[in-house]
């Protein structure tokens, strides 16, 4: 790699002017020196461009206000604006340890033959206490069938060639939950992911609205796998495949049961009938079984 590669940081925003603010420090005061910053307003009407002017004089920061379209659109727009050899993407609630981009350059420099790393969170209540961390993959190399039974890449830690883009496209605008998960999944097919076994993003969980968000996020989960088998129909094993969708209604009846609802057997069968093996699946059919039995003889 001849010289220090330019990185291009792209930050969605939409009415998050005070934490915004410290998304966007914690990458100027990155200790790589070679980025660009584009911070992408999605119709904020909070005065988030207001209260970014003093940045304007700073040659690495870039502000661009669109009307609102959803983050995978504002994230596009700072893909198509980025003049970087990689793209980096951080959400405007999160933010980095300063030298996220260093020692991730560093990684990569003795890795080259990949195209996307991804690293590490630190996880965080909204009250900035450290909860219990999220189990990432720690997998590199051609990782798809793996990908395919569950998202274990962040998106605020990635680094990605932006030739990845170029080829490939972006975000899907169409989705509103889970978009990243389908940009992984088409990436998987073509490219190399690189693991990097380091915690770099301090990333912030919201518990009551990840609760509310959890069945839109199973449904965008259910039209994502659907649409990947569609366009990529030879992309990975028949066995995989299965075991992707078993995974998937398995996710969907634990999500119900965890709730203290009662859902319904077929969803457990059908992560059992995809993948007979999946001794998960059973143990929540001898459950979810139990309690019908016991509920009748009340």
């Amino acid at each position: 790699m001849n010289g220090k590669p330019l990185v291009s940081v792209v930050i969605p925003t939409y009415n998050r002017k005070t934490l915004v603010a410290r998304a966007i420090k914690s990458v100027l005061d990155q200790t790589y020196d070679r980025l660009e910053l584009l911070v992408i307003d999605d119709g904020s009407t909070d005065g988030t461009g207001d209260s970014l002017e003093a940045l304007r004089s700073d040659p690495r920061f870039r502000y661009t206000f669109q009307t609102n379209q959803g983050q995978s659109a504002a994230r596009n727009r700072g893909i198509s604006q980025a003049k970087g050899d990689f793209i980096a993407f951080l959400d405007s609630d999160n933010y980095w340890q300063v030298d996220k981009l260093e020692t991730q350059i560093a990684f990569w420099e003795e890795n080259e033959e990949s195209d996307i790393l991804y690293s590490e969170i630190i996880p965080v209540d909204e009250a900035g206490t450290r909860i219990t961390k999220k189990d990432v993959g720690r997998l590199s190399g051609v990782i798809l069938s793996e990908l395919l039974r569950t998202n274990f890449i962040t998106n605020n830690t990635v680094l990605v060639r932006k030739k990845c883009f170029e080829e490939m496209g972006g975000f899907d605008e169409r989705l509103r939950y889970a978009e990243d998960y389908d940009l992984w999944l088409r990436f998987a097919t073509r490219y190399r992911f690189l693991y990097h076994p380091r915690e770099v993003t301090w990333y912030c969980y919201e518990g009551d609205r990840l609760s509310a968000q959890e069945e839109n996020v199973l449904d965008a989960n259910y039209r994502i796998l659907t649409q990947f088998f569609r366009r990529f129909p030879t992309a990975v094993t028949e066995r995989a495949r299965k075991q992707a969708w078993s995974r998937f209604y398995l996710w969907r009846s634990e999500t119900s049961w965890s709730r203290g609802k009662h859902p319904q057997l077929a969803g457990v069968i059908k992560s059992i009938f995809y993948d007979p093996v999946n001794h998960r699946a059973w143990a929540l059919f001898a459950r979810q079984l139990i309690s019908k039995i016991v509920m009748k003889l009340k």
